[in-house]
């Protein structure tokens, strides 16, 4: 998986992120009387298989058949998608983990078989595990998908707007949605959190499970603790990760959750003597960036990781903090940050710029999906209500305009709310393991904390160094996960938690920058030429010391073998010999090291190496000595007229290649890099 691929599954789980896509499918108009529902048809799957996966071996999938509202149970129904991926483990367990993904209109089934089937993934359960794609997302039929939010983003990606500006043109954007699935006949009203819980215990039910286990990310865990609620008598065990309690409404404490990120963020730079050497002042950094922004957008360059189009945007300071923030949900970023805000302030926005990307155009979200959910959730609620206080003015405004368009949203999006009684704390003895990251910038630790208040066998787990969501952040938390699979009963050992008390912040001290490798990982043009370059060139200087010996074994046998007529001549070619060796050893430990970290989705890829890995670039100036003796070498030759014509040609060449490997070495920085 490339290091984008990875970028844009860990952004799948999180709130308030611009989302559009496919084609939407009518309802499909079924009958009780026709066929049992709910039931379940397996079919071919609806999406690509990740590379190596091979469908009714590693994966099968199919449709769940569900009425649209199943107090109606004789109307209409709708398709959700389901995929279940079988263990392989010995002794399998009868009850499953189904997954449930958060958004709420994020893709289950995007999201879990692209992490799942990652390499080095270390999620080894002994029980099959179920991606139910929620009504109303990417592959369900109908997908409440709006592709108009796209469109008016990338009309307006180069204009710098205001707040207000902003909401007016996604509201209509979204109005323009919401009156194309009217008109397609889409029942807006079905598509809520009490009929996506009933769809879950009709999967356990279709697919005949007595028990089954629940895993919820994000809104995954409001889900999980309706479904809890209402249908409990199937449950085993539940996982909570990164919670949404049922009675908090996260929109409005979403300005207090930021600030606490943000404080969190500076203070732990700050307590960190590395990070503090490196990145002084982060917070001062942080508010002058925002301002320099706000007076001055910058000019960057949006990505459609799509179709590879391209488009130039303004960056302000609004967006930059956005930005920032919901960075903070990715826990493998947050060490990067204070790098990420560093460069911002000096006018250096690569990160930043593919992040962006990824967060301004991604078709793999339901936003009809989000707006009918938590409009029916947490819309009760008036401007009155809304507490930006301890925010900068300027955030302050920001934010309480995003609250406000939430609202004039929902008036427009008419769906029935809930019933207050839906508010309520859930009350449950099914054994719950809640996860919390210290860092995660909208569900902070207290969410789960006020939800394990009524949770009567619950254990609290508080990641220090998380953002939002830890499953699949580290083999710490999947280890957790596991054991408390195995036995719901008790709380898992958190023992290798203590291990890591606050993030590895990314510093010279720590890394060696070099971001033509995250350049080449990511197949940048400019770079992969030159890689080209350079292993064409490595393989010429590589192939002389062959064709040297063949022409001398081949004198040797026919007993005209010439002796060099000076000293210098054989000390040449051991020059070539040497380098060669060291041109290809240094090609494929780079590239070993290379591919290692971007299989394990170590981040710093994009940046460069850990500094562990110093002493590989000794390497490159043992070339370029070689290639200085062997440049001094072709000149003395031809000044002197040594060899012959074809021997000083060809040497020549050889030389040539040696220098433009130097000279590649020396634009990507590699030759510097062990002074760093």
């Amino acid at each position: 998986m490339s290091i984008t691929l990875f970028l844009k599954v860990l952004i799948l789980s999180m709130f308030l992120i611009p989302t559009s896509g496919l084609e939407i499918h009518p309802a499909i108009a079924a009958n009780a009387a026709d066929a049992e529902i709910p039931r379940f048809e397996e079919s071919s799957c609806m999406f690509d298989l990740p590379a190596g996966v091979i469908e009714g071996k590693d994966i099968r999938c199919g449709y769940l058949i569900v009425p649209e509202e199943y107090k109606n149970p004789a109307g209409p129904s709708i398709r959700v998608a389901i995929a279940i991926i079988p263990t392989y483990q010995p002794n399998p367990q009868p009850d499953p983990v189904v997954m449930l993904q958060g958004g709420p209109g994020g893709s289950t089934i995007y999201t879990y078989t692209t992490q799942l089937f990652t390499p080095g993934a270390n999620f080894k359960s002994n029980r099959d595990i179920i991606l139910l794609e929620q009504r109303g997302t990417l592959y369900s039929q109908p997908a409440l998908t709006c592709p108009e939010i796209i469109e008016e983003t990338i009309r307006t990606l180069n204009q710098d707007l205001t707040p207000e500006e902003n909401s007016q043109l996604y509201e209509q954007a979204l109005l323009t949605c919401h009156n194309r699935l009217i008109k397609e006949g889409v029942n807006l009203s079905a598509f809520n959190s009490l009929e996506n819980a009933a769809d879950i215990e009709s999967l356990r039910t279709a697919l005949g499970y007595k028990q089954i286990n629940l895993y919820g990310v994000s809104y995954g865990t409001l889900l999980a603790l309706h479904t809890m609620q209402y249908h409990p008598q199937g449950i085993r065990s539940v996982i909570l990760d990164a919670v949404v309690p049922t009675q908090i409404n996260f929109l409005l404490e979403s300005p207090r959750s930021q600030q606490r990120a943000f404080d969190k963020l500076f203070s732990s730079c700050a307590s960190v003597e590395d990070c503090d050497q490196y990145y002084p002042d982060l917070e001062k950094i942080f508010q002058d960036t925002i301002k320099n922004l706000q007076d001055k957008p910058a000019e960057i360059t949006i990505t459609d990781f799509d179709n590879g189009n391209t488009y130039p945007a303004k960056l302000n300071g609004d967006s930059f903090r956005s930005a920032v923030f919901q960075m903070m949900y990715i826990t493998e970023i947050i060490p990067l940050l204070p790098k990420v805000i560093y460069e911002a302030s000096d006018g250096e926005f690569g990160f930043l710029q593919r992040i962006l990307s990824l967060l301004t155009i991604d078709r793999t979200m339901s936003y009809g999906m989000y707006y009918s959910v938590l409009c029916a959730e947490d819309a009760d609620f008036s401007a009155g209500d809304i507490q930006v206080g301890g925010l900068t003015p300027a955030s302050a405004e920001t934010e309480k305009e995003g609250i406000l368009s939430f609202l004039r949203t929902c008036q427009q999006w008419d769906v029935a709310l809930l019933s207050e009684a839906n508010d309520q704390p859930v009350k449950s003895s099914i054994p719950t393991l809640i996860l919390n990251g210290d860092f995660d910038p909208i569900t902070p630790p207290a969410f789960g904390q006020a939800a394990a208040e009524t949770l009567k066998n619950s254990y609290t787990i508080i990641f220090p160094t998380g953002g939002h969501g830890a499953a699949f952040t580290s083999d710490c938390a999947n280890n957790i996960m596991q054991e408390f699979l195995e036995d719901p009963s008790k709380k898992p050992d958190t023992s290798c938690i203590a291990e890591k008390t606050s993030p590895e912040f990314m510093t010279p001290s720590n890394t060696i920058f070099l971001p033509v490798i995250g350049k080449l990982m990511n197949l940048g043009s400019k770079e992969i030429a030159a890689f080209l370059i350079f292993t064409a060139a490595a393989l010429f200087i590589s192939i002389a010391p062959i064709i040297w010996f063949v022409i001398w074994l081949v004198r040797k046998v026919t007993k005209k073998l010439v002796m060099p007529r000076v000293w210098f001549a054989v000390s040449l070619r051991w020059a070539v010999v040497f380098n060669a060796f060291l041109s290809v050893l240094f090609l494929g430990l780079l590239t070993f090291i290379s591919f290692r970290l971007a299989l394990k989705n170590e981040l710093i890829i994009l940046y460069g190496l850990p500094a562990s890995n110093k002493v590989l670039f000794l390497l490159p100036w043992g070339m370029l000595i070689l290639t200085g003796l062997m440049l001094g070498g072709t000149i003395f030759t031809w000044v002197r007229g040594y060899w012959s014509i074809w021997n000083r040609v060809y040497f020549s060449f050889v030389t040539l290649a040696a220098c433009i490997n130097i000279f590649i070495l020396g634009t990507w920085g590699m030759i510097s890099a062990i002074f760093q």
